[in-house]
C-alpha cells in the first residue's frame, strides 16, 4: 500500500507510514515539534564538542588568578578540556614548573587564533582535564 502523503510503499498490514500518515483514518498528524528541537540542540551540542574546547591555565606567578580559555580546536590535536599539567601528565613526565611552562608555550601556539573568550579560572574544568 502506498501513503498518498509520501510515497512510500508500506506493507499491507500497517496502520501508521514513517511520516505519520495513518493509513486506516486516512489522517495525518505532524511530528511533535519537540523532537525536532532536541535533535537540533544535540546536533549544535555535538558539534561544539567536536569543534571547541576549554583550556584550563593553573594559577601561578605570570597568571596569579588562573583563565580558562574557550577556543576552537580543530587542527590543535589538543582534548576538549585540557591543561599543561594534564598535558605533562598524560606525556609521563613529572609535572613540574619547567614543564608546565614549556606545554604552555606550545599551546599558546596552538590556539592563539582561535580564541573564542577568556573565562575567569574553574577548578571544576581543571579537576577533570587532570583527572582528579
Amino acid at each position: 500500500m502506498q501513503c498518498p502523503k509520501c510515497k512510500l510503499f508500506n506493507t499491507e498490514v500497517a496502520t501508521k507510514c514513517d511520516c505519520g500518515f495513518d493509513l486506516q483514518n486516512d489522517t495525518y498528524t505532524e511530528k511533535p515539534a519537540k523532537i525536532k528541537i532536541v535533535v537540533a540542540i544535540l546536533f549544535v551540542l555535538s558539534c561544539l564538542y567536536m569543534t571547541t574546547g576549554f583550556f584550563v591555565i593553573h594559577p601561578m606567578g605570570i597568571l596569579p588568578k588562573g583563565s580558562t580559555v574557550f577556543f576552537w580546536r580543530v587542527g590543535t590535536d589538543l582534548p576538549f578540556i585540557s591543561s599543561t599539567e594534564g598535558i605533562v601528565e598524560d606525556s609521563g613526565q613529572d609535572v613540574s614548573i619547567l614543564s608546565r611552562v614549556v606545554v604552555m608555550a606550545g599551546v599558546v601556539d596552538k590556539i592563539k587564533d582561535g580564541v573564542i573568550i577568556r573565562l575567569p579560572y574553574s577548578e571544576f574544568l581543571y579537576s577533570i582535564s587532570t583527572k582528579q
